[in-house]
């Protein structure tokens, strides 16, 4: 590689560069959130407290949103919801351009009063560089819709996002 260290040689193209910093030992972070889906629109707000200081990492956050349905009847149509997660990082290792953890997760989600939706799991999530990273989730997720009986099942996720910088993600997960 013509005396370039790996590390360099693998930097990800994005619009703005990452800066190299020091760990955080406790962050406070907020910003907008945005999802257009096929069935619905959300605009709202994250909030998240991570702290690294103590022996198993950890994150809270809580995101309210506002939730438009698409194409169904107009008193079906809009929704308040709030989203409130907790992630506890249990094992990682890294070099000098990759890093894989596994953390434990749980998650929160109301809905108006329509509906209520409680999961328990794992996440395995492997980052390239600094701003790739692919992950995969497998949860216990309970949900009681208003007025119906309670519904439960294992489910399994996979993403994959990758940071443009400036706080700027696109992707899943």
């Amino acid at each position: 590689m013509g005396g370039r260290s790996a590390r360099a040689a693998l930097r990800a193209p994005g619009l703005w560069p990452i800066k190299e910093t020091a760990p955080e030992l406790q962050t406070l972070v907020f910003g907008p959130t945005f999802r257009n889906q096929q069935d619905r629109i959300e605009v709202g707000a994250g909030f998240a407290y991570v702290n690294s200081k103590w022996r198993f990492p950890f994150e809270l956050s809580v995101e309210p949103t506002w939730r438009r349905n698409k194409r169904v009847e107009s008193n079906e149509r809009n929704f308040r919801r709030v989203r409130t997660s907790g992630l506890v990082e249990a094992w990682s290792r890294s070099s000098s351009w990759e890093s894989t953890a596994i953390a434990l997760t749980a998650f929160y989600d109301t809905q108006n009063d329509s509906f209520n939706n409680l999961e328990f799991g794992g996440a395995v999530t492997q980052g390239i560089g600094r701003r790739l990273a692919v992950s995969g989730n497998l949860a216990w997720s309970g949900l009681w819709p208003e007025g119906a009986p309670f519904d439960n099942a294992a489910i399994g996720s996979f993403g994959a996002s990758y940071t443009i910088g400036a706080g700027v993600r696109c992707g899943g997960f």
